[in-house]
């Protein structure tokens, strides 16, 4: 028997009906993804919402200072004191004092750097049990923490291992997304700040290296951790557009898509105009949050043109729809303690700094909050 053909116009047709009825269907797999990445369990931690971050729904702005261990009150601890096991109660009290002035402060995050130093193993279990008392102590104050992990890049440096392989990375990233997963005070990852610009020297990570690290820790990451944000951690050079750092590409990674810098100027009283503008302006027209993970002044200017900056910097965040600003550093290092004039952290020693700081701290976060 011939093999009888179907007409080209009934092939048409049923061609319709099909594209028709998957069609008619898109929408309830469409909302079937977004009700598992939306789930009770998911939105209990802060997760990316267009341009905002929120938590079960409301929009939060992260605004407080980062958290490295500077003058105790009556000598220096360092980064070293959290692997010391006979500085354990010390930083114990470092910690219960910061975090205390920080919600006296009105702030609600802080972000933890430097804390593996380079004579210890990076999984030295006193660092851990350091971090989890922190943990501890800012969620009772409801302050949120983010964990900078340039702090084991620098740990690599140290020990003469290229810190932009990821296969360096992968039994830290192991361990740190398994450790952090289900904690609700932590709140994001920044994987390696401040990273050199690949134009500036020819010993200098190229471009791609930088894409492709950036893309394979993050990738780890996520998969060990995908409860929790992750950043590039901020960047410096973004004034200068030929710096040759491929940070449009890097900040709309999938598991990045956070716009973070840190904004430091040329000069020692100046802002960061032109950072604000080339990546905040990037981030909005592109709808990523925007993010200024550091920024910060000495207190030789004067707590009162200190204060100045900071409004300024505070104010300048606004107008690029800052999700977070954190600056350097919340601690209790002055110029009379340091005997230098490098001092940069802000404490009630500066009073006026301090109090710029505690305005805009509580401002911001109510604000969105209300929201």
């Amino acid at each position: 028997m011939a093999e009888q053909l179907i007409p080209p116009e009934r092939l048409a047709e049923s061609l319709k009906n099909n594209i028709r009825a998957l069609w008619c269907i898109f929408p309830l797999f469409l909302s079937a993804i977004i009700t598992t990445l939306c789930s009770p369990a998911h939105a209990q931690y802060v997760q990316i919402q267009g341009a905002q971050f929120v938590k079960n729904g409301v929009p939060v702005r992260l605004y407080g200072g980062t958290l490295y261990l500077t003058y105790d009150g009556t000598r220096y601890l360092t980064g070293g004191a959290f692997a010391s096991k006979s500085e354990v109660a010390e930083v114990d009290t470092y910690l219960d004092t910061w975090t205390a002035n920080a919600q006296n402060a009105h702030m609600n995050c802080l972000r933890v750097t430097d804390w593996i130093p380079d004579d210890s193993a990076w999984n030295n279990p006193v660092i851990y049990q350091q971090l989890d008392y922190l943990l501890k102590d800012a969620k009772k104050r409801h302050i949120y923490l983010v964990l900078d992990l340039s702090a084991y890049r620098n740990w690599l440096l140290h020990k003469k291992l290229d810190p932009y392989d990821p296969k360096n990375w992968t039994d830290f990233i192991r361990f740190i997304g398994n450790h952090f997963k289900h904690s609700h005070t932590f709140v994001m990852y920044g994987i390696a700040g401040e990273v050199p610009a690949p134009n500036y020297s020819k010993t200098n990570p190229t471009a791609d290296t930088l894409l492709n690290f950036f893309r394979e820790v993050s990738i780890e990451l996520y998969h060990y951790d995908p409860n929790h944000l992750i950043s590039s951690g901020g960047f410096i050079f973004m004034d200068d557009p030929h710096c040759g750092i491929p940070w449009r590409r890097i900040f709309s990674l999938p598991h990045i898509n956070i716009a973070s810098i840190h904004a430091y100027a040329g000069k020692p009283d100046g802002v960061a105009t032109a950072a604000y503008k080339y990546v905040g302006g990037w981030a909005n027209r592109h709808h990523i949050p925007f993010m200024v993970e550091e920024w910060g002044y000495k207190q030789a200017l004067g707590d009162a043109v200190r204060a100045r900056l900071y409004q300024d910097n505070y104010n300048i965040g606004v107008r690029y729809k800052a999700v977070g600003m954190l600056f350097w550093n919340w601690g209790g290092e002055t110029m009379q303690n340091d005997g230098s004039k490098t001092a940069m952290d802000v404490n009630p020693s500066t009073p006026l700094t301090c109090a710029v700081v505690s305005r805009n701290c509580k401002e911001r976060t109510e604000q969105a909050s209300k929201k």
